[in-house]
């Protein structure tokens, strides 16, 4: 109570302003905020009101003050908060000043700007002074310069602190006449009227404040907006863009928060000003704890996991982490209970590395098991389906355990690359996790049950142990996981990401404005909050730590995290104080939340995005960097087509990523000027804004993927062949592909069978006049370095764009309800997307293929599609002759060739035991093809257009060469049984196959890949040709056929059954010797 009586220093400190030079000003100021901090933080703990004797005079001194300083921002906002702290009535503080009074009489006489400006903030808490001091303002921006339109703008923005002049300012459309007023009506090369950026800061504060809530100005000044966005084409001052209008159409309602920080671990408040950070002291990690191992037990565990992970490897930071529990199931499992199921997904989806543990009762004895890993848990689907089996990966520090009194078990599982475990779900959406091949299990479904012990699959570390107990009792289930940076789980894309204060200071947090009134009522910094926010969003935001408690200082009440601030608001500044105590953590992601944008609604509801996206295009044009200018350009134009599918711009704008890049363009961020940038500082520029483009693109392309996936949706598909959707979809893939989409050429044409025996069609004048290519492949731009990851990184970027476009033609065709018609067929015969599927397709190599497996995936599901339309079909065979350029082998000829790949591939692989990880992607490409052949083949038969007499007919009229070829090219590779009648084998080396029954895994998956390309490299000229036979069982035993060219050593013999290449050139040398000597 002394310290707040005492106000002696200050006033000491004002009285000398005019008598010396103030040489104390920065020690002023900070005494000042620590007094002001003061008053707030002890006024509601005070026990009985105490009364501040403050005199008329004093504050008149405090005004000089502020006068004197006022070109001295700091200094000057630090008096104001004297100033209001004095005069505005605190709880359990009185003062004896008639505040209307005082600032009726010393504020408002001589309308001075500064006066006037100090006024307003004493309106907040008086409606008579505010409805005074509105009267005697003129209308909005209507002043004489600069300086007094900001005067004006400040004062009407802080008369909207009170709530009832806010209410009215709304109705009488405030916001809406200062809008207008910025416009420039009379200049057409210039958009508005002012260029100041501080002015223009206080207008769009005051529009926001006075349209928002409304919802007919709402409506009215997206309106106006739009109508400016078709001005704005023709102008080529764009800055306004964003300086106003993006502002404005991005903006929320928001309440004014205040924080104070009170750590309970020392008792004690801190400030917050906006200067600051919030630090916190590092705690020390935690490492699992839980009451389910013993702290001998824990201590084993984390050892071994240390030796594991080892001391030099980046998963080290696991150990400087702290531990979570994030699941936890007391007692054994629920049996069909999805809703336990789902929260138990929910709960550990996306999180790791994280721990297991489950404690049970085991032949009369306690027993915990349970499994590490680094990876992360799947993430829990919108929907769960039937069958589904969702892999948990494996990490090479994983590990299993069994802990008893007496045993201590560990284990790893034997073979790289296999599963950690999977996440099972079964037909009532219920599920069980399963870990190290049921190792361990846990179930919500009658479908599997809970059991530990397996241990046939994994490899022991400590000692070979071969079984453990089943008999299992669970009692307990925890799910443990690492909180650290380098895990960190993204917050969903449709939510804005806001750094909290323990990242950045105060000032810099997105959600704290200077120039923001509400920053007078208090020394610690306010923050403008959504209102639609909960409890829990508005601490990851701005706190950014977990386990923390919030209560409501003028009550004491502790706030629920779920609780809507907006609830808790009562028209004044909501002030909160936080308290960090020793359970405090930081929290696992960035805060995010999800906004509310009610002027982009109404933007959405009348087609305002098309003019925005006219004027985003027409701002290319005045681009220095044309390279960029055309590049987006196509961006701009994709979307505006994209746009006419229902819903497409409400996917796009929830999108953070889309959004931004739109705005960026409206802006011209991408263009920004590049004088005196070295070479090194412009292609990383050009990179990055090339990296925005292609995540743009991915990102529109994947929202009309995903709208095409409503597989009942007719009309959707109806829209889109009315805009031409699909064409634009195909040619789009052309430009990308490079492929060259073929025509209709109604000239005559002829059949003729090549020397493969397949049918050509007459080739075009273009294709005849082609030249072939000479030279040795050597570039001629001598002394240019070629960029190697720059050239894949433009490859993948490629392959993803051509992968998005064709799973929307893809997803556009699986639509049971509709049907192709003859146009439609006709416009997929006549783009690029035939031959771009069979020269994709048309690789000789299976491995090759698999190196860019998520893009051949997309072309064989987009065939399996096309099998289930009867006129999509048919185009998988030979297509009418008519079409130039020349097809050179159908699709289904294409497929059946890497059918056969397939087959030499996967009988070649392991059977029983798993792949190693480089044989992964070829072993599911494979599979795939397989089952694409499948379907194909059916179609094929469907059709009834089976030409093989024919084709026989053919082959046989040729002459021998060709022939040779037709015939016996597919017999150049293939499988036999090395085996006679009693099981021995009939091969040189078998008594070397009785002794080694299996080859290694290593070798088997070297030769696997090998064979699948060997298969289509060997020769098939009938003057020189090899035919290789592979074992049944042991692939690494194989016998071949080679037969020379003329004049050759081995014009005259073949390889011998138990001869190695060695071998055969020793007798071919040998041969060659005795018939010189003769």
């Amino acid at each position: 109570e002394m310290c707040i009586r005492d106000r002696s220093f200050i006033l000491r400190e004002l009285e000398k302003l005019g008598l010396e030079k103030v040489e104390s000003q920065k020690k002023l100021e900070e005494f000042i905020i620590y007094y002001v901090l003061l008053l707030n933080l002890v006024s509601p703990l005070l026990k009985s009101s105490i009364a501040i004797s403050i005199r008329e005079d004093d504050l008149r001194l405090i005004l000089n003050g502020m006068y004197f300083y006022w070109e001295i921002v700091e200094m000057r906002e630090a008096l104001i908060k004297l100033f209001l702290v004095l005069v505005r009535p605190l709880k359990n503080v009185v003062t004896s000043v008639d505040m209307v009074k005082f600032a009726t009489e010393n504020l408002l006489k001589d309308k001075n700007p500064r006066k006037l400006y100090i006024a307003s903030f004493l309106s907040e808490s008086s409606d008579d002074l505010g409805k005074k001091l509105s009267e005697m303002l003129p209308a909005p921006l209507d002043a004489q310069n600069e300086q007094a339109l900001k005067d004006q703008l400040a004062v009407l923005l802080n008369l909207t602190l009170n709530p009832t002049l806010r209410k009215e300012m709304i109705e009488k459309k405030v916001g809406i006449a200062v809008y207008n007023n910025l416009k420039n009506t009379q200049n057409k090369q210039t958009f508005m009227n002012f260029t100041s950026e501080s002015l223009v800061s206080l207008a769009e504060q005051l529009i926001i404040r006075t349209t928002l809530g409304n919802a007919e100005n709402e409506k009215r000044l997206a309106e106006l907006m739009i109508q400016d966005l078709v001005m704005l084409k023709n102008i080529k001052e764009k800055g306004a863009m964003s300086k106003l209008i993006l502002t404005l159409i991005r903006s929320e309602d928001t309440i004014p928060v205040c924080l104070y920080e009170f750590d309970s671990e020392y008792e004690q408040w801190k400030s917050l000003p906006a200067n600051t950070r919030l630090k916190k002291d590092k705690k020390k990690a935690s490492f699992l704890d839980t009451e389910l191992l013993q702290a001998g037990q824990k201590d084993i565990l984390r050892n071994m996991l240390r030796d594991r992970i080892g001391a030099d490897s980046e998963a080290e930071m696991v150990f400087d982490s702290n531990w979570k529990l994030i699941f936890k199931e007391q007692g054994p499992p629920p049996q069909n209970s999805p809703e336990r199921f789902s929260q138990f997904f929910e709960a550990v989806g996306g999180k790791g590395p994280f721990i297991i543990l489950m404690s049970g009762i085991s032949e009369g004895k306690r027993v915990v098991v349970g499994g590490f890993t680094t990876s992360t848990f799947p993430v829990m689907p919108e929907t769960l389906q039937s069958g589904q089996q969702l892999e948990i990966k494996s990490s090479p520090e994983s590990l299993f355990f069994y802990y008893s009194e007496q045993k201590m078990y560990h284990f790893e599982l034997k073979n790289k690359g296999e599963s950690f475990g999977h996440i099972n779900v079964d037909y009532c959406n219920c599920g069980a996790c399963v870990l190290g091949n049921y190792f361990l299990s846990f179930s919500y479904s009658c479908s599997y049950s809970n059991s530990v012990g397996n241990v046939s699959m994994l490899k022991g570390l400590d000692n070979n142990v071969n079984y453990l107990s089943y008999s299992f009792f669970v009692d307990s289930i925890e799910v443990w996981a690492s909180i650290q940076d380098a895990h960190t789980v993204a917050v969903s894309s449709d939510k804005e990401t806001i750094t909290p204060i323990t990242k950045v200071a105060v000032a810099e947090h997105s959600w704290h404005s200077r120039d923001s009134p509400y920053n007078a009522f208090r020394s610690n910094a306010v923050f403008e909050v959504p209102s639609h926010i909960s409890v829990k969003e508005l601490i990851d935001c701005i706190v950014g730590e977990t386990g923390i408690k919030l209560r409501l200082r003028k009550t004491g009440d502790v706030v629920a995290e779920e609780e809507e601030v907006k609830k808790l608001y009562d028209g004044d500044i909501l002030d909160i104080q936080f308290e960090v105590g020793k359970e405090a953590a930081e929290a696992k992601t960035k805060g995010g939340y999800k906004p509310r944008v009610p002027i982009l609604s109404c933007f959405e509801k009348l087609n305002g995005y098309i003019e925005l996206i006219n004027v985003a295009k027409a701002s290319l044009s005045d681009w220095k960097n044309t390279k960029l200018a055309k590049l987006f350009d196509v961006y701009l134009e994709e979307v505006m087509q994209f746009s006419k599918l229902p819903n497409f711009f409400q996917f796009l704008m929830s999108n953070k990523k889309s959004k931004e890049i739109i705005f960026e363009l409206l802006s011209g961020t991408p263009d920004a000027d590049t004088t005196g940038k070295s070479a090194k500082e412009l292609e990383a520029k050009e990179r990055k804004w090339n990296t925005e483009y292609n995540e743009a693109f991915s990102c529109s392309s994947s929202i009309v993927s995903t709208l095409f996936q409503d597989k009942e949706n007719l009309e959707l598909r109806q829209q889109a062949l009315k805009t031409s959707f699909i064409s634009l979809i195909l040619d789009r893939l052309g430009n990308l592909s490079g492929e060259k989409p073929r025509r209709w050429d109604s000239a005559e044409k002829t059949k003729e069978v090549t020397s493969e025996g397949k049918t050509d069609k007459n080739k075009s004048p273009q294709d005849k006049n082609k030249k072939a290519r000479k030279g040795v492949g050597y570039s001629t731009q001598v002394g240019e370095i070629w960029d190697v990851d720059k050239y894949m990184e433009a490859k993948k970027a490629k392959n993803n764009q051509i992968g998005s476009l064709i799973m929307i033609v893809s997803n556009f065709i699986a639509c049971e309800k509709w049907e192709p018609d003859d146009e439609f067929v006709k416009n997929l015969c006549e783009s690029a997307l035939l031959p771009l599927l069979e020269a994709s397709m048309a690789s000789s190599s299976l491995l090759e293929m698999a190196k860019e497996y998520e893009l051949v995936s997309a072309y064989l599901n987009l065939i399996e599609n096309f099998c289930k339309k009867e006129k999509l079909g048919a185009l998988l065979l030979e297509l009418d002759p008519h079409y130039v350029p020349a097809q050179r082998e159908p699709l289904y000829e294409i497929l059946a060739r890497l059918n056969d790949l397939s087959d030499i591939f996967l009988k070649c692989m392991p059977k029983k035991e798993e792949s190693e990880m480089e044989a992964e992607a070829p072993q599911k490409l494979a599979e795939q093809i397989k089952r694409c052949y499948k379907e194909v083949t059916q179609v094929v038969q469907r059709l009834h257009k089976e030409v093989k007499s024919e084709e026989m007919k053919s082959i046989l009229s040729l002459p021998l060469p060709q022939a040779y070829r037709a015939l016996l090219k597919d017999l150049r590779f293939g499988y036999t049984n090395m085996r006679d009648e009693h099981g021995n084998y009939k091969h040189f080396y078998s008594s070397q196959a009785q002794q080694e029954k299996t080859a290694s895994q290593t070798k088997l998956i070297r030769l696997a890949q090998e064979f699948a390309d060997l298969s289509n490299a060997l020769p098939e000229e009938h003057t020189n040709a090899i035919f290789v036979r592979i074992d049944e069982e042991r692939i690494d035993y194989m016998k071949a056929i080679v037969m020379g060219a003329s004049n050759t050593p081995v014009s005259y013999t073949h390889l011998r059954a138990h001869e190695t290449p060695e071998h055969l050139v020793c007798r071919l040398l040998l041969e060659k010797k005795k018939k010189k000597k003769k």
